[in-house]
Parts: structure tokens; C-alpha cells; sequence
């Protein structure tokens, strides 16, 4: 595939599908609880999806956790059971296969959840083997150990321990071998270039045609997030993301050495600040602050464009409910000669109530059930259309 032209479409996993009958019944749940939404939910909508125009799925994590978005996981081996199991995910990406799509998971390493058994057994033992496999303080401090940015219930694992990067390689190994067809790297900014180099190398000599891909992204450094970093010039960042100037770029450009494709945040901030924000819409100046952006990577390097997703307020939401302007910005998106990524239920018109902020939950509105029953037919035959004409100019 080119990945150049791919059309992604990231799923939350518990609130897309619990399968057709489930769906035709609304969706009961609210707050930060499991809707249900599962695997093989995911695999009767192929057929939707690929009606779309979708060339790749972007799952998010399904291992075994104690949360329904599957970023706070307790066992990097299993599956949740309230996902599916392990002929699920193989039976979906089977019949992906037999539609053209790929099939990609969200790999999170750089932390588990403060349920993992071995954060357990090291927080109580102080001889535990597992002591040394997070980043624990030797003197008294605000948390007693390093977590992902500020966040306590979510231990950072130290990965540059030989016995961690083991256990990391061999649980990578196991996935690839079940037949995903790659990965996007979770928060890829908390870890070292030493153990990318490393971990990609591996990857690519066991597993040439696996796709990698990174995010980089942080809308705001605090400056007590800058030990959990392994960002080169970190305090330059922090500068620039105190005044909003170009720290995603700051960030992103870091990585491309290591990933076959990197997440676009950069796009999405020209868009918003140019189009969405802004009461006359500057389509030519976003324009040429895109066609910048991409000259400051390698001639070709896929650039994935993204809108919105599970930690960014929905486009429809940033326009200001004008339709105009969304439309106007996802135009642009499908103009690029780089792939673009939908995040679920933006051709449906999800939307949301509140902007989220740095208050526990409050990413929860962005985050709302897929609309089966009520989906925007208008949006929907939009986006179908403009994926066709992207597509048709290949």
C-alpha cells in the first residue's frame, strides 16, 4: 500500500460498535464506565468503513486494563475480555484483509497502570525484582516514583533496564506475530531516541513490512512534566509551547528518523488557528504555513493529517458548529498528497458540549458512543465524496 494516499480511521474501541443488533438499540452508559462497544463489533462495520473509503484502522489499545479507553493496562499479553479475545482480533484483521484494510494497533510502553501485578509487588517490596523496573525516588517526593507526566496512577516503566526491553521486544514480538499489520507508538516523547533506535531496528529485521508510527504531540509542557520527558532541547520546547509556537513541530521532527510515518499535530494546529478560530478564515495563509511545515520533513515522508481524536476536541465542536469552515478544513485535509486520519464518528457528526480541559473526565464529551441510529447523513455523504475524489486523483 501507499501509505502516502491512506485514508486512516482511528476507533475507540468501547464506544464505536457492539454489534449490529446491540447497535440498534441506543447506547446506556455515561461517565467514564465500559459501553460495550467491542471487536467484533468493529468487524460488522467493515463493510461501513470501506463504503467510507477507509484504507486503515487505528484501534486503541484492547490488552487488558482497568479502563474503557485501554491506556491504563495491567497485562500487555492479553486481550481485555471486555473487548473480545484473541480469535476476535485475528478474525478482524482476516476480514480486513479480504477488503484491502489494515489493521493497526496503539501501542502504549511507556507506562501501565498502577494495577499492573508488578508495579503492585515493587510498590510493597522494596527487594521485589520488579523494584527496578520502574523509576522509583530514593529520597521522599511528591509521588515516590516517575509516572506519565503528572499522572499517578500511571507508573512510567523504566526501558532502559535490560530485563524491561526485553520484556518489551518479546510482547511486541507476540503481537506482530498475530498478525497486526503495525503499530502507532504511544507518547513516544516519554522515551529515550536510544531505545527507538533499538526497538525499530528490531522491528524492521524481524517484521520488514510492519508499518510504525509515532506520536509526538504535547499542547502544553509544564515544567513539572519535563523529568518524564526524553525530549532533545527540552526546556526550548517548554518555551515554545508556553507561547504556542510550533512546539508540536518541536516535537515531531524529532522522531522521523525512527517511524515510517508520524502523526500530523502540526496540521491540525494550523487549521484550527487559521480556520476554525478564527471569524474570517484564512485559507491562504493556512495553506502556505502547510506547504512550510511540509518542507521541514523529507521529501515524501508521510505526514498523517489529523482533525481530531480521543485527547483533542472535535473539529465540528472548534468551528464553532459552522459547517462551512468544517467542511472548508476537511477539504484542505483531503487535498494533501499526505494520508489523513478520521477519528470515529466525525463523518457522523459526533460533536461535543464543553471543551475539554485539564480536569479529570472532561475528555469524556469527545469521546461519545458512534451514533448508529442518528448519524448525520449530510456529513456522511460529504466525507464519502471527498475520499472518492481524493482517491480518484491517485
Amino acid at each position: 500500500m501507499n501509505l502516502k494516499n491512506a485514508v486512516f480511521y482511528n476507533i475507540l474501541i468501547d464506544r464505536f460498535s457492539r454489534g449490529k443488533e446491540l447497535d440498534k438499540e441506543n447506547w446506556n452508559c455515561d461517565g467514564p464506565s465500559f459501553c460495550g462497544g467491542n471487536l467484533k463489533g468493529i468487524t460488522e462495520r467493515l463493510d461501513y468503513l470501506q463504503d467510507l473509503g477507509v484504507d486503515i484502522l487505528l484501534l486503541t489499545p484492547f490488552n487488558k486494563g482497568i479502563e474503557y479507553h485501554g491506556y491504563h493496562t495491567t497485562d500487555l499479553f492479553s486481550i481485555d475480555s471486555r473487548f473480545g479475545n484473541l480469535d476476535d482480533l485475528k478474525n478482524l484483521i482476516s476480514e480486513a484483509h479480504k477488503r484491502d484494510m489494515k489493521v493497526i494497533m496503539d501501542w502504549t510502553i511507556n507506562h501501565v497502570s498502577w494495577s499492573h501485578p508488578y508495579f503492585i509487588e515493587a510498590l510493597q517490596n522494596e527487594n521485589s525484582e520488579y523494584r527496578k523496573w520502574f523509576h522509583f525516588y530514593k529520597s521522599s517526593d511528591k509521588y515516590g516514583y516517575l509516572c506519565f507526566l503528572d499522572v499517578v496512577t500511571l507508573p512510567k516503566l523504566r526501558l532502559e533496564y535490560p530485563p524491561v526491553k526485553k520484556y518489551i521486544h518479546e510482547v511486541t514480538r507476540f503481537w506482530l506475530n498475530q498478525g497486526v499489520d503495525g503499530m502507532r507508538l504511544d507518547h513516544v516523547i516519554g522515551i529515550s531516541h536510544d531505545f527507538w533506535k533499538e526497538f525499530t531496528g528490531f522491528v524492521r529485521k524481524e517484521f520488514p513490512n510492519v508499518i510504525l508510527i509515532g506520536e509526538a504531540v504535547k499542547n502544553r509542557i509544564r515544567w513539572v512534566e519535563l523529568p518524564t520527558l526524553k525530549i532533545k532541547h527540552k526546556y526550548l520546547a517548554y518555551l515554545f509551547s508556553i507561547f504556542r509556537s510550533h512546539h508540536n513541530e518541536t516535537l515531531m521532527r524529532q522522531y522521523v528518523q525512527y517511524f515510517d510515518a508520524m502523526l500530523d499535530f502540526r496540521f491540525r494546529d494550523i487549521v484550527i488557528n487559521q480556520i476554525a478560530a478564527k471569524k474570517s478564515p484564512d485559507i491562504g495563509l493556512a495553506k502556505f504555513l502547510i506547504k512550510f511545515h511540509y518542507k521541514l520533513y523529507p521529501n515524501k515522508y508521510p505526514l498523517i493529517s489529523i482533525l481530531d481524536n480521543p485527547d483533542h476536541n472535535r473539529l465540528i465542536f472548534e468551528c464553532g458548529y459552522d459547517m462551512e469552515k468544517f467542511k472548508q478544513i476537511i477539504r484542505l485535509q483531503m487535498e494533501q498528497t499526505n494520508p489523513v486520519l478520521i477519528y470515529y464518528g466525525t463523518e457522523a457528526g459526533i460533536s461535543q458540549d464543553r471543551a475539554k480541559t485539564r480536569k479529570e473526565y472532561s475528555d469524556i464529551d469527545i469521546r461519545r458512543p458512534m451514533p448508529w441510529n442518528n448519524i448525520n447523513k449530510d456529513i456522511l455523504n460529504f466525507y464519502k465524496q471527498i475520499i472518492s475524489e481524493r482517491k480518484n486523483r491517485k
